[in-house]
């Protein structure tokens, strides 16, 4: 098979939207997003210059090497100046330079090997620039091997690649040449005896932690930004909607009251009223829901006893709770420290939190309340779990249960845990959700003093 731009792409494991690029088995590079920067300053802050050189030296040398293996498994090539060319496409396919001005000598019997270019819109530069500015050396380390160790494989025997300018240093461009280590000299030396080194092993090791735990974290970010960005957009647009659809519903459930308040109604008409009036406040507590999540609202901070609060907020679901044959269990602490925060905010979460568990148990079941002060490990909070033995949750489900508008019910705005989790948040607070189908859901909040 003959090797295109597009099969090269094809044959590479590159995931741009977390910001990494995978060449060969398990060995990846940071270069299009701030992943590299990040990277570098922790190994230059952790290592030092000299021995950050050689371990994104190594680690770009091993990745070069490895694809230029893997992708002889799977492409031919007319001869070995298009194989070595194949190193600049995978420069081009997205994250990592544009390599330009590039010429390739190769001898038969590849004992002769000369090769040169120049890299504009390195990533590696930027990054570093952004984080250290300006050095008195080259700083394209990673991409030096990455060339190294793909060339070195395709001739079978060492060969680097050095910058012989780069703008990390002040030059106009970025201008490097690859030729057997023998005839770098000293330099090559030294380089062919690095890669050599069994010593640097721990090195790598920290490196490829440093990598894994970066590009976890880049990921995540990204794609809470991602949600983020989302997420604003549908907030202002349910902002706009709540407040026009608020006046509306005000008007019709204050003249359903009246109605039902000043005239004798008669079957169904009367039934007709309370749904009306019933469905008005469904509707008004979602447009809060909905209010609360897409704006900035304010918290009214007042010494609060929690155990008080839970026993009011259960009394409002004290018929609910003996229609559905639903026992509860409660075990709250006694001299529990007050705390600071809003009455009514607070409310809000823990009606949330004991609807959901209502609703779990359609047959009935048990409701555990546990609360508790935790002085120790600081710092000093406040516990509280809910347990029911209802249907639990499935892990698929877990997952999701606090982004906004999901919901597996029928009849929900999906944002009473959203909604709750900000809620807590403002109160330097957080929720766990445990649940096991079958088994039951666990909901521990931690309000810290």
């Amino acid at each position: 098979m003959i090797m295109k731009p597009e099969d090269l792409a094809a044959s590479m494991k590159i995931d741009f939207q977390a910001g990494h690029i995978h060449l060969g088995k398990n060995r990846f590079l940071l270069f299009s997003t701030d992943g590299l920067g990040f990277l570098r300053k922790d190994l230059i802050n952790t290592l030092g210059d000299e021995i950050t050189k050689g371990v994104l030296f190594r680690l770009g040398y091993q990745a070069g090497y490895i694809e230029a293996i893997n992708l002889a498994k799977d492409f031919s090539w007319e001869n070995d100046q298009e194989r070595l060319q194949a190193v600049c496409d995978l420069h081009t396919i997205k994250g990592l330079a544009q390599p330009v001005d590039i010429k390739i000598e190769v001898a038969p019997d590849k004992k002769h090997l000369y090769m040169e270019g120049k890299w504009l819109d390195s990533f590696e530069v930027e990054q570093h620039l952004k984080h250290f500015g300006l050095e008195k050396h080259s700083v394209c380390w990673t991409l030096e091997g990455l060339v190294s160790g793909y060339v070195s494989a395709v001739i079978g025997h060492t060969a680097l690649c050095l910058e012989t300018a780069c703008r990390g240093k002040g030059d106009p461009a970025c201008s490097w040449q690859v030729k057997p280590a023998a005839e770098w000299g000293r330099t090559g030396k030294e380089m062919s005896d690095f890669l050599r080194s069994i010593d640097i092993r721990g090195r790598i090791d920290l490196l490829e932690q440093i990598v894994d735990e970066k590009t976890r974290a880049l990921k995540e970010t990204h794609e809470y930004l991602l949600r983020a960005e989302k997420l604003v957009a549908i907030g202002q647009i349910s902002a706009k909607i709540a407040h026009e659809i608020r006046n509306p519903l005000t008007v019709v459930g204050g003249f359903a009251n009246l109605i039902q308040r000043r005239t004798r109604l008669k079957m169904p008409e009367k039934k007709y009223v309370e749904i009306i009036i019933s469905e008005v406040g469904r509707l008004e507590r979602f447009l809060n829901d909905v209010l609360t999540y897409s704006t900035e609202f304010p918290i009214e901070r007042r010494q609060l006893n929690i155990n008080k609060l839970i026993i009011e907020v259960l009394l409002l679901y004290e018929d609910t709770l003996a229609r559905s044959g639903i026992a509860v269990h409660q075990y709250l602490e006694e001299d529990m420290p007050l705390i600071l925060g809003d009455k009514k905010k607070l409310e809000e979460v823990f009606i949330h939190l004991f609807s959901n568990a209502v609703n779990a148990m359609p047959k009935g079941g048990h409701l555990r309340i546990i609360t508790s002060h935790m002085p120790d490990p600081p710092p000093s909070r406040l516990r509280i779990e809910i347990a029911d033995s209802g249907v639990g949750i499935p892990a698929d489900v877990l997952d999701k249960i606090f982004e906004p508008f999901f919901t597996t019910k029928t009849i929900s705005s999906g944002l009473g845990l959203t909604v709750s989790r900000e809620i807590l948040k403002r109160h330097n607070g957080t929720i766990k959700i445990l649940s096991e189908v079958g088994k039951g859901t666990t909901v521990i909040v931690e309000l810290i003093l």
